[in-house]
């Protein structure tokens, strides 16, 4: 499989996708030979897929020793699978997406071979907790399917939104719901205590004292509920610290646990506030500054419902930490557009924008203006600091320089400078050239808003809102 192979495979590289991907069904059924590393490790997939069976001496010995367990068997498949992505990796443009094709075909096809209570020890044994509480509307793929298959991402929005229903349901059942006809009761589920986020101490508790507490939360729970949009800050404020007190409380009893009465609370502080404003969030922000659980930079990152999550002990530690994510992500932008505002201004303190400083000018207001666009979707809490004025100086300055250019030389300059393609500068006048210099951040201002309405909205699934559908794949149900 040396020289000829590797020209077989540049071969089918050039040729059209469907041809490749036949090339590699058929390596995938051994009726042609693997041309490279990629595709003999698809075709090991494959055989795993397979059973294991080898297809030269079906009646023989297995060609791949296969694990009886199904859990060790989910690992080695799942091990196979990283390896071929691996491999797939390094492969043209043009193959690779038929390569991932057949691998996301292989990755099905195992997957539904398996029971449903296979599928949930396995995502056990992965870490999804509580899997008895998906996959019970009983259609195909099972969400745990969806959720195990090792050749899509870990973080993909799919697999969170299936972990995410399981939760809501399991705390749904902890407040006395009942899901597909049973209550909490009636489902063998886990009760681990989840470990505290940093910043929340736990304090040690009797049932007694877990009572007087409960009690406490139960009344602002309903004062809540009943005073809906209109329940005031201290409302809140008081709603979020009596939950955190359940969910911080310590069974004096080492046989005793709470964690049912925490997901319970956390449920109705879920249903509550499921669109607490800012305003009304005011005096739980105080308190949370105050005991450290939230400062500045998440105030100026973070919307009115992360921020709520933050200040939550009850918060699901995926959740605290994807939101943490998005707080590093904002504010790496925020100091960015801090770094370009001081140099530009600089540059403008120096003296009058010539050919010689013009261009990294208009770089650097372009990237403030990039950072002022994006804040404007993140609604945030407290204003985030966008450098407007330093924008709007700088913009003016720029747009006086252009006035004394030539159209040419301005149309050579906006093309280069990457704010409009050489074929749109080519046929701008240069009142045109100069309003793209002045008004950069509102064209862009302008594409987020059109971004921002095509994103596509939730659905409720299976008669529990919360989850969303996820095109294309599967139904969290």
């Amino acid at each position: 499989m040396g020289t000829n192979a590797k020209a077989g495979h540049a071969a089918y590289a050039v040729t059209p996708a469907g041809e490749f991907a036949a090339h590699l069904a058929a390596v995938c059924a051994n009726t042609e030979e693997p041309a490279d590393a990629a595709e003999a490790d698809l075709q090991f997939v494959a055989g795993i897929v397979a059973g294991g069976v080898d297809p030269d001496d079906p009646l023989g010995s297995p060609a791949i020793e296969l694990p009886d367990d199904p859990v060790q068997g989910y690992g080695v498949f799942s091990a196979a699978v990283g390896t071929a992505l691996a491999a797939g990796s390094q492969l043209s443009d043009s193959a690779t997406g038929p390569y991932e094709e057949q691998l996301h075909a292989l990755s099905a096809e195992y997957l539904a071979e398996l029971e449903p209570a296979q599928l949930a020890d396995i995502a056990a044994a992965a870490g999804f907790e509580h899997p008895e509480l998906v996959g019970i509307a009983g259609q195909a793929p099972h969400p745990l399917a969806v959720w195990l298959d090792p050749s899509v991402p870990a973080d993909a929005e799919a697999k969170k939104k299936i972990q995410a229903l399981a939760l809501a349901r399991h705390d749904a059942l902890c407040a006395g719901q009942v899901i597909n006809g049973k209550k909490f009761a009636e489902w063998d589920l886990s009760t681990t205590a989840a470990v505290l986020p940093e910043g929340f101490e736990g304090w040690a508790a009797t049932e007694a004292d877990l009572a007087e507490v409960q009690g406490d939360f139960d009344a602002a729970a309903a004062a809540v509920a009943q005073q809906g949009a209109a329940a005031g800050p201290e409302l809140v404020a008081a709603l979020v610290h009596w939950e955190n007190r359940i969910a911080t409380a310590q069974s004096v009893d080492p046989a005793a646990d709470f964690s049912t009465a925490t997901a319970a609370a956390r449920h109705h502080v879920d249903e509550l506030l499921g669109a607490v404003t800012p305003a009304q969030l005011s005096a739980a922000v105080a308190d949370g500054k105050h005991d450290g659980h939230i400062a500045d930079p998440q105030l100026q990152t973070l919307d009115a419902h992360q921020v709520l999550q933050l200040l939550r002990a009850s918060t699901p530690a995926a959740e605290r930490q994807e939101i943490t994510g998005v707080v590093a992500e904002r504010s790496a932008m925020l100091a960015h557009s801090a770094t370009c505002a001081a140099d530009a201004t600089t540059t403008l303190d120096a003296g009058p924008v010539d050919q010689a400083n013009a261009g990294a000018l208009v770089q650097q207001l372009r990237a403030i203006a990039e950072v002022y666009t994006a804040v404007a979707a993140w609604d945030t809490v407290d204003p985030a600091p966008l450098n407007q004025a330093v924008l709007h100086a700088g913009q003016a300055k720029v747009l006086a320089w252009a006035d004394g250019q030539k159209v040419g030389d301005l149309r050579k300059f906006v093309s280069g400078a990457g704010i409009v393609t050489p074929a749109e500068a080519a046929v701008a006048t240069k009142s045109a050239l100069g309003k793209l210099l002045q008004g950069s951040s509102e064209r862009l201002h302008r594409n987020g808003q059109r971004r921002q309405g095509d994103a596509s909205g939730s659905h409720e699934v299976d008669g529990f809102p919360g989850a969303e559908t996820v095109p294309g794949r599967v139904e969290a149900s």
